[in-house]
């Protein structure tokens, strides 16, 4: 194990460090008392860390300028809980979560990881405590971590540039504040989040592969400016919740929001019976970019999920998934929304969908990488007073007469009825 005590810039441009730690962390720098101390930089060379613990753990902040960083932590991305030992509550524990609430239905559910019923309603194998993902380990295995709570250290992670590369058990990334993505590569796999910071994550460049996780990019508010994303997650790809705070379904958290104004997103759901890819317990903007999102298809999840408004008011929006809960883009959005849904039919993975003008124009397409039984799109080129066609493979679906924000056509979801 490699210990740094102040702040340390670890690697220079032609520097390796290579890191082997069978107990405890690889890399840190740990001080609190000293706010001049629990930094690590990364500026260039090549750095290689596998580590039991944590990979790589400061106590402020880690900054990556450059270079090339390998991370392995545990077991990684392929650990998996045991059966003596599986990291979720069967639902005797309430959690320190106290879980979805249901106004006015005499009761609420006790938040514990296996959907336990605190004394209110239980929906089994819907997870719909969202209490959070327990590994079942009692020790960290991130790749990179920051903050120290008991020093009431939030703590901050910057990528700047550089290639970083992280198979980790538990968190890719973590910290307690703000984690930026300015630039670099950025891949992870993980049996965890990907990205996780507990109040704010900034992505404004750079390029962010997410290969395997059981949530992608996560945080209380979420804010994506640029750069390229694909992100496979087995529940939500990206998802705005607050930690700690109690849920009440359809209410809206203030305090959330997921921010889309920029680059390219492609998400996907990696299981059919669970999971949004899209979620947010507040408010989801979409004001630019592109965005497909893929969601699950059999449950009651879908590919866009918000207690708050869901608002679009630019970019280029597809995504298609199962009916979920009927959550849609509000009236209020200043661009053109289509919404259509089919119960009766699961179109499968490979299925061209198209929208046609009124002269039967091309304006998008878009090959869905999974089953579906929904829609939504939205682009610039949907406007009021006008006419669409959507298609799935050469037959068609749903014709639109654009005359709000929102136009829906077909079935449509319901709170534990959309599948």
């Amino acid at each position: 194990m490699t210990t740094y005590q102040g702040c340390a810039c670890l690697c220079e441009y032609r520097e390796c460090i290579t890191v082997t730690s069978t107990n405890g962390d690889g890399i840190k720098s740990t001080n609190v008392s000293d706010e001049t101390k629990g930094y690590i930089t990364f500026n260039g060379g090549t750095v290689s860390v596998d580590a039991h613990s944590d990979g790589v753990y400061a106590s402020r902040d880690v900054t990556v300028n450059g270079g090339g960083i390998s991370i392995h932590t545990y077991e990684g991305s392929d650990f998996e809980p045991s059966a003596s030992n599986p990291g979720t509550n069967p639902g005797t524990d309430p959690g320190s979560n106290p879980g979805w609430q249901f106004p006015g239905w005499g009761g609420d559910n006790g938040g514990g990881n296996g959907g336990g019923n605190g004394g209110g309603w239980s929906f089994p194998g819907w997870g719909w405590d969202d209490s959070g993902h327990d590994l079942g380990l009692d020790f960290s295995a991130k790749g990179i971590k920051v903050g120290n709570g008991d020093a009431n250290i939030g703590g901050t992670i910057n990528i700047n540039g550089g290639k970083v590369t992280v198979n980790s058990t538990d968190d890719g990334l973590h910290c307690g504040d703000t984690l930026t993505v300015n630039g670099g590569e950025l891949t992870v796999a993980t049996a965890d989040d990907a990205l996780h910071s507990d109040q704010y994550l900034y992505i404004q460049g750079g390029k962010l592969l997410v290969t395997d996780s059981y949530e992608g990019v996560e945080a209380m508010q979420i804010f994506v400016k640029d750069g390229d994303l694909t992100i496979y997650a087995y529940d939500d790809a990206l998802n705005s919740g607050q930690k700690d705070a109690a849920k009440t379904v359809h209410v809206g958290n203030d305090n959330c929001i997921l921010q889309i104004d920029g680059g390219t997103i492609h998400a996907y759901v990696t299981n059919n019976a669970e999971g949004d890819t899209i979620d947010s317990n507040g408010k989801i903007i979409i004001n630019g970019g592109f965005v497909y999102a893929e969601g699950s298809v059999d449950g009651p999840d879908s590919a866009m999920d918000s207690d708050g408004e869901m608002i679009v008011n630019g970019g280029t929006l597809v995504a298609i998934g199962g009916l979920g809960l009927g959550e849609m883009p509000v009236d209020s959005s200043q661009q053109c929304c289509l919404y259509w849904g089919d119960r009766s039919n699961k179109y499968q993975s490979g299925s061209v969908i198209k929208l046609l003008d009124a002269n039967g124009t091309e304006l998008l397409s878009y090959t869905a990488a999974q089953a579906f039984k929904s829609a939504i799109i939205s682009s610039a080129d949907v406007k009021k007073g006008a006419h669409y066609q959507l298609t799935v493979d050469g037959q068609t679906v749903a014709e639109f007469d654009v005359n709000a924000a929102l136009t829906k056509q077909g079935d449509e979801g319901s709170f534990g009825m959309g599948f």
